[in-house]
């Protein structure tokens, strides 16, 4: 009996110690591709979050969801400022993920003009954000995103201690870099109609109430910007719906603290201008290619209008 439990725990021990080191191994092998990936420069999904983190070090960055990757294009902005600019916004990332990665950038460098596309109703609950993941190999080097990570549930700190959870679903993303070639948009993503445009989306009540915890995180970011001296300009680009997002109270307190730190807002949400033509749009939140030029080169002649250009040439 007690030989059979002694061999049983030997087994459990040798096992466990087989499946640690694996993971090891496995866990750098992952790293190591994670690593080459971001050296090639391959603009799509964990290697455009580990490029932003680790290489990019463009004059102006721009943040935000699918709505900024989709509406801001480096190439007109680097023509109309004379400066680098890069197009940080991430397909179905959320306002957590955003505030981690800008957190986690400027702990690396300062840029001389930051440009935040946001919701207007961005400063709600935020309960959970799916791209979080996507920094995962940052839990040990950034206390933000350790923590960010932990809320995910009440297990994450022990799950992470396994190198290929870390790394779970993200590996033939790794590998698919290697075959792909190195664009020069600059982290923009081009939509194109096919032949079919939107209607307007329906009256959508946005819920009216605000979180402290958001406030909190945008509240440290435009501090930080503040600190570092780093121009900062908050926008809300076009959006093909009827809604009471500028209403909502989570707008007003975003403006608020927006004028709090003397960072301007450059709203197009329902601009005039854009609400009348469904042909510069993909579907009711998503500028297409066209609108896209035409919204960038008016957002341009906005910003150059508050001077930043100025600013961020004095400062630097």
């Amino acid at each position: 009996m007690k030989n059979g439990i002694l061999k049983f725990i030997v087994t459990g021990i040798v096992f466990l110690t087989f499946f640690v080191l694996w993971d090891r191994c496995i866990g750098k092998c992952c790293n190591l591709l994670e690593k080459i990936a971001i050296k090639r420069a391959s603009d799509v999904g964990i290697i455009k979050t580990g490029i932003i983190c680790e290489r990019i070090d463009s004059d102006v960055l721009v943040f935000g969801s699918s709505r900024a990757c989709c509406h801001y294009d480096p190439r007109i902005m680097e023509k109309e400022f004379g400066l680098s600019v890069f197009n940080c916004g991430m397909d179905g990332s959320g306002f957590l993920y955003q505030t981690a990665l800008i957190r986690n950038l400027l702990n690396r460098y300062s840029p001389k003009i930051l440009i935040w596309n946001l919701e207007p109703d961005d400063l709600r609950e935020h309960h959970s954000d799916s791209k979080i993941s996507q920094l995962n190999s940052y839990y040990d080097s950034n206390t933000y995103i350790h923590d960010l990570i932990n809320l995910r549930s009440k297990f994450e700190k022990y799950k992470m201690h396994s190198m290929l959870y870390r790394h779970n679903g993200f590996l033939m993303e790794y590998i698919s870099s290697f075959f792909q070639k190195a664009d020069q948009l600059k982290g923009y993503s081009p939509q194109h109609n096919t032949g079919h445009f939107p209607t307007k989306g329906k009256r959508n009540e946005k819920a009216d109430d605000c979180s402290s915890d958001s406030i909190e995180k945008f509240v440290h970011i435009l501090q930080s910007c503040s600190e570092k001296k780093i121009c900062t300009a908050i926008a809300f680009s076009p959006s093909f719906t009827d809604d009471n997002a500028l209403e909502t109270l989570q707008c007003k307190k975003l403006r608020e603290i927006a004028n709090g730190f003397n960072v301007p807002i450059i709203d197009f949400y329902h601009h005039p201008d854009f609400m009348s033509d469904s042909s510069l749009f993909l579907d009711e939140r998503h500028l297409n290619d066209n609108g896209a030029k035409i919204f960038t080169e008016r957002f341009c002649e906005e910003l150059e209008k508050l001077e930043i250009l100025k600013s961020a040439q004095t400062n630097n």
